[in-house]
C-alpha cells in the first residue's frame, strides 16, 4: 500500500495543484543528499587529499623497493581521483608487478566501498519505511505537515531505489565470482606438459558428446571450408555464393550477427548481464608473450590471485581448435568461416531453416571451460595443446577421424565422438565476469576489434604497457595498402566473373554495387598505370636507385581518379552483407575447381557464359569518343599486362587477402580525417625474373608495380573514443619522456584537462653508479700506428670500409677481454648485413668466433626461439679458449624490446651508431610538417614538435636497447656507445637520468661541465670494465 503511495505519479500532479506550502517539486530535490554509486570524472582540486595505503599487503615480496612503493601509491591515488596518468619506470624495476598490485588492490577496495554504500542505502530506506509505518507518531499542528513529510520521503525513495537495484546486481556478480573461484579451484584443469594424445586429460565437464538431435552436417561444412571432390559440388554454388534475393541490402544492419546468437539461455541469464556493474581492469601489452609474463607476475600475488578473476584474450585464428577452420590460416578467412558455421541456412532436403554448428561450440562445455579460464588458465595454451594433439593423433594414426564412408549421408555416425569446448568462445563468455582482462594491442586499439573481442570500455580501467610506441602502433594498425598487380588486377577479374556468371540472378541493388566497385577498381588501375608511366618518363633520362614516393591527400586522390561521385559506405555495406566477402572467395575457389576438373573445357564454358544478344546490341550502340581507344591502348602499354601479373582468382589465399585489404582500404578512406594521406610507392611484385624482358641496375627499369597505402599522421585522435569511454587510462613504459607528446596528442584532444593528467617518473632500482658503466666511444686508435679515426656512423659515412673495420676491431677487443654474453645492436637489418659481409671478407668474423660464438637475429620469427636457446647456452659456457657468445641484434627489431637479457646473457651491450630515420623520407617530412603546423609550441625555447618527434624516435630506441641488460636489483652490465655523436651533451641529456649517472669520464674531468668532459678511449674503457666486473662479482658473490 505504502509503495503504491510513494510511486503514485498521478498523485504528484494532484499535490502540486493543491499549492501546499513548503512542498518540494520532484525536479527540485537536492540530489546531493543521496550518495552516488558512480564515480564522477572531475579534476582534482588543490584542497582534495587522496589517501593511499602506506603499505601494500598484496605485494608478493617482503619489502618493495622505494621506487615500487612510490609507483604503487601514485597509481592508487590516480585511480582514486578518477584521473589519467603517464608513468615512466625503467625496464627491470618490476613495474608490471607494481601496477598489478596497486590497481587490483584499488579494485578490491572499490568493491568494498560499493558494498558499504549498499548497506547504508538499505539502512536509510529501512529507516524511512519504519518512520512511515509508525502509527504512534504525534500529529503536527499544521494541516498539511503529514503530506509534506510523505512527499519528501517518497522523492528520496525514488532516488535511492535505482541505486540499490544497481548495487544489488553488483553484489550478486561479486558473489558469483567468489563462487567460481572457490568451486573451480577444487577441480583444476590439468593439461599435459608433453603434447601427446594419451596424456591429454581434460575434465569431463569440458568435453561434450555429439548427440543424435544435434548432428553435424559434415558435407555442408566441407563444401564451405574446402574444395570438395564430390561430383555434385557445382549444384550447390548458387546456395553458397549468392545472397538471399528476398532481403534488401539496405537493411543489412537489421540482420542478426552470428555472435549475437546465444549459446545457452540459462548460461546467459546467470552470467552475462548486459551491465552487471562490474569494474574491469584491462591490461594491454604488445604481444602475447608479454601478456604471458604479466599472467605469471599476477600469479605471484597470492592474495589477489585467490580473489580476482582473469581472462587472457586472443584472436580466433590463434584460439580456434576446429582443424578444418584454422587450416585456412588467413585470420580474416578464419573469422568469417567461424561465423558461417552457425549461420542458419535453408536445408536442401526439407526446405526449412537449419543450423549446423561447430562441434566445439557446445554451450555446456563452453560454460564450464570459461569458468576454468576465469581462475587463471590460458586459453592460448589450451588451444595450442589441442592443436598439437590433433597433429600427433594424425601422425600416430590413433585416429578419432571421421571416415569418408561415414560422411556419405552428411551425418556423423558415431554419436559418442568427444570434442573440447572452443577456447575462443569460452574466453568471450568469461569477459563479463573477468575483473582482470589481458589483451594485446590489436584487440584494444581499433573499435572494430574491440567489438569483435567483446571488450566494453565503459566502467573500465585501461592500462597500456610499453606505451612509448602507442602512437606508432595505432598508426600501423590502421594503415592498409593495395597493390596494382597483386590486388587490383585480381579483384577486377573476380568482380567481372561474378557479375557475368550471376548476371540474371542478382538483385538490381546488388548488381549496381558490384558494377560500381568494379568501376572504382578500374579507375584506380588507370590512375596507377598513368602514374607509373609518368614515373618511367621522368626517370628515363636519369639513373636513380632510390624509390619514388608520391604523397597525396585523400580528397585529391579521389578527385584525380574521378571517383568523387561514389559513396564508399555503400561499398562497405555491400561487402559486409551476409558475409558477401566469403561468398566471393568461395566463388573464386569454385570457378577454379570447375576449370581444373576433367571436363574443364565444358565447365569453363559454363562459367564464362557468352553475353546475350541484347547485351551485344547495347554494346554496339554505345557512343565512342574520339581518341578513347588510343588512350586506353596507351595506358595498357605502360601498365603491366594480364599475362605478366599472373593474378589468378583461383588462389583463394591471395584473392581472400586482396578482398579483405580492399574492405579495410574502404573503411580507412571512409573513417579518415584531414590527417590521412595516400602514399603511392613501389611494391614488391610476385612477377618472376624470367617474366621481365630486360634487366637494369636503375630503379626506373626495375619498377614494375605500384601500391596505394593509407597512412595517418595524427593517430592520437583515433584514440579519442578509448580515452573518453574508459573510466581511467594509464600509459606505462620504460621510456615515456617527453611526456608532452602523449599529453598533447592523446589526452588533451580527448577532452582531458591538464589537472586530470598525472605524470610520474622514477630512477632504476640498481645503484647506477656502481652497477652500470657507460662508455661513449667516438674515436678509435689503431694499435699498429698512431692514426686516430673518428667513429662517424651517419647515414652518409657508415658504409665507409675504414669505419666498418674499426667497429669490428673494437668488438674483437671487447670479446677478447670481457666475459659472458655480448649483445650488439645495429641500426637496421640492412646495415647488419653490410657489417657481416665485410667482416666475413676480411676474416674478422673468424677471429671473433675464436673467442665467442656468434649468433644473428633473424628477420622472421620462425627460428628465433631456437637461436635464443642456443645463445643462452653459449653465453654461459666457460671453455678454455672460448667463453660466452655474441648476439648481433637490430634496434627496433624483435630483441630490442620486451626481452630480458638478464645476468650473463648481456654483461656487455654495444650500440653501433644512432638509429635516426632517413631525414629525406617523404613520409617522415610530411609527418614532421603536420606536427609543426598542428601542435605548435608557444615557447620559442621549446623544440618544434616535428623535430622532437624525430629525435624521440631515435633516443627511445637507444634507451630501450640499453635497458635490455640490467633486469633486477643485483644485475650489472657495461654499455659501449660507438659514435662520436654520443659525446654531445644534447644527446646525453636525452638518456635516462640513471644512465647519465653511469657515464664514465676521466677523473680529471668529472667536475667539469658535460660539454668539456674528456671520455675514456677503448683501452682505458676496457681496463675500467675489468675492474668494474671484478668489484661486482665480489660484491654479489
Amino acid at each position: 500500500m505504502m509503495d503504491d503511495f510513494y510511486n503514485d505519479s498521478v498523485g504528484d500532479q494532484f499535490l502540486m495543484e493543491l499549492n501546499i506550502p513548503n512542498l518540494t517539486p520532484p525536479t527540485l530535490i537536492d540530489k546531493k543528499q543521496i550518495p552516488s554509486s558512480k564515480h564522477e570524472s572531475n579534476s582534482i582540486s588543490s584542497s582534495t587529499i587522496i589517501q593511499s595505503p602506506a603499505k601494500f599487503i598484496d605485494f608478493p615480496y617482503p619489502k618493495p623497493y622505494s621506487q615500487q612503493l612510490t609507483l604503487m601509491q601514485t597509481v592508487y591515488k590516480t585511480l582514486e581521483s578518477n584521473c589519467c596518468g603517464i608513468f615512466e619506470s625503467p625496464t627491470g624495476t618490476g613495474k608490471s608487478l607494481s601496477l598489478l598490485t596497486a590497481t587490483l588492490r584499488w579494485l578490491l577496495d572499490y568493491n568494498e566501498k560499493q558494498m558499504d554504500l549498499l548497506h547504508n542505502l538499505q539502512s536509510k530506506l529501512q529507516l524511512m519505511n519504519n518512520n512511515n509505518n509508525d502509527e504512534d507518531k504525534e500529529n503536527n499542528s499544521k494541516e498539511y505537515d503529514w503530506i509534506i513529510e510523505y512527499d519528501k520521503n517518497r522523492l528520496l525513495k525514488q532516488q535511492i531505489q535505482p541505486q540499490i537495484e544497481d548495487l544489488l546486481i553488483y553484489k550478486s556478480t561479486l558473489q558469483l565470482i567468489e563462487e567460481i573461484k572457490l568451486s573451480t579451484s577444487s577441480s583444476s584443469l590439468t593439461l599435459p606438459t608433453t603434447q601427446h594424445t594419451d596424456s591429454f586429460n581434460v575434465p569431463d565437464e569440458l568435453t561434450t558428446v555429439a548427440e543424435n538431435n544435434s548432428q553435424i552436417d559434415i558435407q555442408q561444412l566441407k563444401n564451405f571450408i574446402e574444395i570438395s571432390n564430390d561430383d555434385d559440388f557445382s549444384c550447390n554454388a548458387d546456395e553458397l555464393f549468392l545472397c538471399k534475393p528476398d532481403e534488401d541490402l539496405s537493411r543489412k544492419h537489421d540482420t542478426i550477427d552470428i555472435d549475437d546468437i546465444e549459446l545457452d539461455q540459462h548460461f546467459e541469464s546467470q552470467q552475462q548481464q548486459l551491465d552487471n556493474g562490474l569494474l574491469h581492469i584491462i591490461y594491454c601489452s604488445r604481444t602475447h608473450s608479454q601478456l604471458e609474463q604479466i599472467a605469471k607476475e599476477f600469479s605471484k600475488c597470492k592474495t589477489l590471485f585467490d580473489k580476482v578473476t582473469v581472462i587472457q584474450l586472443s584472436s580466433r585464428n590463434l584460439l580456434c581448435t576446429n582443424e578444418a577452420v584454422y587450416q585456412l590460416k588467413h585470420p580474416d578467412l578464419i573469422n568469417i568461416a567461424c561465423l558461417e558455421l552457425n549461420r542458419p541456412r535453408n536445408s536442401r532436403e526439407q526446405g526449412q531453416l537449419k543450423q549446423f554448428k561447430c562441434p566445439m561450440r557446445n554451450s555446456t562445455a563452453v560454460n564450464n571451460l570459461s569458468r576454468h579460464l576465469l581462475i587463471g588458465h590460458s586459453a592460448l595454451n589450451i588451444a595450442n595443446i589441442i592443436r598439437d594433439n590433433i597433429h600427433l593423433t594424425k601422425s600416430s594414426h590413433k585416429s578419432i577421424n571421421i571416415r569418408n564412408d561415414s560422411l556419405k549421408g552428411g551425418k556423423v555416425d558415431d554419436a559418442r565422438l568427444p570434442h573440447i569446448a572452443c577456447p575462443y568462445y569460452a574466453n568471450r563468455k568469461g569477459i563479463p565476469l573477468a575483473q582482470l582482462i589481458l589483451v594485446p594491442y590489436s584487440s584494444l586499439l581499433q573499435p572494430s576489434n574491440r567489438l569483435t573481442s567483446g571488450l566494453v570500455l565503459k566502467n573500465s580501467i585501461v592500462i597500456i604497457d610499453e606505451a612509448h610506441n602507442l602512437l606508432e602502433a595505432t598508426a600501423s594498425s590502421m594503415s592498409v595498402s593495395l597493390s596494382l598487380i597483386k590486388d587490383l588486377d585480381g579483384l577486377e577479374k573476380l568482380f567481372a566473373s561474378y557479375l557475368q556468371y550471376y548476371r540474371s540472378r542478382l538483385s538490381s541493388f546488388l548488381a549496381l554495387r558490384l558494377r560500381q566497385m568494379k568501376h572504382f577498381i578500374q579507375q584506380l588501375k588507370v590512375y596507377l598505370n598513368s602514374t607509373l608511366k609518368h614515373i618511367h618518363l621522368s626517370l628515363s633520362s636519369v639513373s636513380i636507385t632510390a624509390p619514388v614516393v608520391i604523397i597525396k591527400t585523400v580528397n585529391k586522390l579521389i578527385s584525380e581518379s574521378n571517383l568523387d561521385n561514389l559513396n564508399l559506405s555503400e561499398f562497405i555495406s555491400c561487402l559486409e552483407y551476409q558475409h558477401f566477402i566469403m561468398k566471393l572467395i568461395g566463388f573464386s575457389k569454385w570457378s577454379f575447381y570447375i576449370q581444373q576438373s576433367p571436363n574443364s573445357s565444358t565447365n569453363a564454358a559454363t562459367v564464362t557464359k557468352t553475353t546475350s544478344q541484347m547485351t551485344n546490341l547495347l554494346a554496339s550502340m554505345k557512343r565512342k569518343y574520339v581518341g578513347e581507344d588510343n588512350k586506353t591502348e596507351e595506358v595498357n602499354q605502360v601498365g603491366i599486362s594480364n599475362k605478366r601479373s599472373k593474378m589468378d582468382v583461383e588462389k583463394s589465399d591471395g584473392i581472400g587477402s586482396s578482398l579483405f585489404k580492399f574492405h579495410s582500404f574502404l573503411l580507412a578512406l571512409e573513417s579518415c580525417e584531414e590527417d590521412a594521406r595516400i602514399v603511392i610507392e613501389p611494391s614488391k611484385t610476385s612477377v618472376s625474373q624470367s617474366d621481365i624482358s630486360s634487366s637494369s641496375n636503375t630503379f626506373a627499369d626495375d619498377l614494375q608495380d605500384l601500391c596505394l597505402r593509407v597512412i595517418f599522421l595524427n593517430p592520437g585522435r583515433y584514440l579519442k573514443n578509448l580515452i573518453q569511454e574508459a573510466k581511467s587510462v594509464l600509459l606505462v613504459g620504460g621510456t615515456m619522456q617527453p611526456f608532452n607528446e602523449a599529453i598533447e596528442q592523446i589526452f588533451l584532444p580527448s577532452g582531458k584537462l591538464p589537472g586530470q593528467i598525472v605524470t610520474f617518473s622514477c630512477d632504476h632500482v640498481i645503484d647506477a653508479r656502481k652497477q652500470l658503466a657507460v662508455y661513449p666511444l667516438g674515436v678509435h686508435s689503431y694499435q699498429s700506428n698512431d692514426n686516430v679515426l673518428s667513429l662517424d656512423f651517419t647515414y652518409q659515412n657508415r658504409t665507409n670500409p675504414h669505419i666498418i673495420d674499426a667497429c669490428g676491431e673494437i668488438i674483437l677487443q671487447i670479446c677478447q677481454q670481457l666475459p659472458a654474453g655480448i649483445v650488439v645492436f645495429t641500426p637496421s637489418y640492412e646495415y647488419q648485413s653490410i657489417l657481416h659481409n665485410r667482416w666475413e671478407t676480411t676474416g674478422l668474423l673468424n677471429k671473433i668466433s675464436k673467442y665467442k660464438s656468434v649468433f644473428h637475429e633473424p628477420k622472421t620469427s620462425a627460428n628465433l626461439d631456437q637461436i635464443m636457446q642456443a645463445y643462452g647456452v653459449a653465453a654461459k659456457q666457460k671453455l678454455q679458449h672460448k667463453h660466452g657468445a655474441v648476439l648481433l641484434c637490430v634496434i627496433g627489431g624483435k630483441l630490442s624490446e620486451g626481452i630480458n637479457f638478464t645476468d650473463d646473457l648481456a654483461r656487455v651491450v654495444i650500440i653501433i651508431g644512432m638509429p635516426y630515420a632517413n631525414p629525406q623520407s617523404p613520409i617522415l617530412r610530411e609527418k614532421m610538417a603536420y606536427l609543426d603546423s598542428h601542435f605548435s609550441r608557444q615557447s620559442h625555447s621549446m623544440q618544434n614538435p616535428g623535430r622532437q618527434y624525430y629525435e624521440t624516435m631515435c633516443m627511445r630506441s637507444i634507451n630501450q636497447a640499453i635497458g635490455r641488460s640490467v633486469r633486477h636489483a643485483k644485475d650489472y652490465a657495461v654499455v659501449f656507445l660507438l659514435d662520436s655523436r654520443y659525446y654531445r651533451s644534447t644527446i646525453q641529456s636525452q638518456l635516462p637520468k640513471w644512465v647519465q649517472q653511469s657515464i664514465i669520464v676521466q677523473q680529471s674531468g668529472e667536475s667539469l661541465p658535460s660539454n668539456q668532459r674528456k671520455f675514456l678511449n677503448l683501452s682505458e674503457a676496457l681496463e675500467h670494465a675489468k675492474r668494474f666486473f671484478s668489484c661486482n662479482q665480489e660484491y654479489f658473490k
